[in-house]
C-alpha cells in the first residue's frame, strides 16, 4: 500500500505532488529582532524533506506511532539501510492523516561543529521533555494558490501547534524524533466547508522551534 500511496502523491512540482518548499519564502525573527521588531528571510533548512504521506484514516485508526510502522516510510527505509536521524511529524485530523518525514545529513556543516547556533539548539530541542517540546515547536502553513475561503483560514504566520493540539513527542537517541498532533476533542474536521475548498490548493510548510 505504501508504494501505491506514493505513487498517487509523488515527490515532484506537478498538481497533486509533493515538494520542498522554498525556505526564503517564510519570514522569521532574525539576530535582531528583539532590537529593531524586523523579521529577516528564513535561511536554509536544517533537514531534508524526504517524505509525504497523505491518507484518509481507515476503520482501524489512525496509524499513531508512525516510525515503527512497517507501511510508512521510517521502517521501510531502515530496511532498505538508510541510517539517518528522522524527524518525524504526524498529523491526525480525521478522516485524514498526514506523516511527513524529514531526515539529518550526518555530514551537514552545521553538525559537524558541535558549537553552531544551529547545532545547540538542535540538542536542546532532542533533550528537551514532551512538555515543555509542545510548547517550542514552531510551524509557519502557507497556502500559495487556492480559494480563497482556504487561503484566508491559514495566515502565514507562525503558531505554538502544541498549545490547541494535542501533541505528543517520542525521541529514541540517534534513530528518531516523532512528534504526533491530533485535535483535542478527537473530531476535528477542518470545516466541512474548507475541506470541499481543498482541491487545487499548493501549500508549503516552514518548521522551526522558538
Amino acid at each position: 500500500q505504501f508504494n501505491q500511496r506514493m505513487a498517487a502523491l509523488p515527490q515532484g512540482l506537478g498538481s497533486h505532488h509533493w515538494r520542498e518548499a522554498e525556505a526564503s519564502a517564510f519570514d522569521v525573527r532574525g539576530a535582531t529582532y528583539l532590537q529593531n521588531r524586523k523579521k529577516v528571510s528564513a535561511g536554509a533548512p536544517l533537514l531534508q524533506l524526504v517524505n509525504v504521506d497523505f491518507v484518509r484514516i481507515g476503520p482501524s485508526g489512525p496509524v499513531g506511532r508512525a516510525a515503527f510502522h512497517k507501511d510508512c516510510f521510517p521502517s521501510i527505509q531502515r530496511g532498505k539501510g538508510d541510517k539517518r536521524f528522522f524527524f518525524i511529524q504526524n498529523w491526525i485530523f480525521p478522516p485524514y492523516q498526514a506523516i511527513i518525514v524529514s531526515a539529518v545529513d550526518p555530514a551537514a556543516p552545521w553538525l559537524q561543529e558541535p558549537e553552531t547556533p544551529q547545532a545547540r539548539l538542535w540538542r536542546r530541542f532532542l533533550a528537551m521533555p514532551n512538555e515543555e517540546r509542545r510548547n517550542y515547536f514552531k510551524v509557519i502553513m502557507s497556502v500559495d494558490e487556492g480559494p480563497w475561503l482556504v487561503k484566508r483560514a491559514v495566515p502565514k504566520k507562525p503558531v505554538l501547534v502544541g498549545r490547541p493540539l494535542q501533541m505528543q513527542s517520542h525521541h529514541e537517541e540517534g534513530d528518531f524524533l516523532e512528534l504526533i498532533g491530533k485535535d483535542r476533542a478527537g473530531g476535528y474536521r477542518a470545516g466541512d466547508a474548507g475541506l470541499e475548498e481543498l482541491e487545487g490548493c499548493t501549500c508549503d510548510t516552514h518548521r522551526g522551534k522558538a
